[in-house]
């Protein structure tokens, strides 16, 4: 999975494999854990859609439309 916490950091990270690049989300950390859960998933949601749109100009969308 590609989300994970900075210690220096209040925001969520995402790491983009393809590219090799570890980029920060404007999403913050909740404080409690039901807060960290949702915001957790929304950055889990950032990622999936950055690595749909790697893929998509990857292998062409005409690939994906099958």
């Amino acid at each position: 999975m590609g989300v994970f916490q900075r210690p220096e950091s209040r925001f969520w990270w995402i790491y983009l494999e393809p590219l090799k690049r570890k980029i920060a989300t404007k999403i913050p950390i909740g404080r409690t854990a039901a807060q960290q859960r949702k915001s957790r998933r929304l950055a889990e949601d950032l990622y999936y859609s950055r690595m749909w749109d790697l893929a998509r100009k990857d292998l062409g969308r005409d690939l994906l439309e099958r």
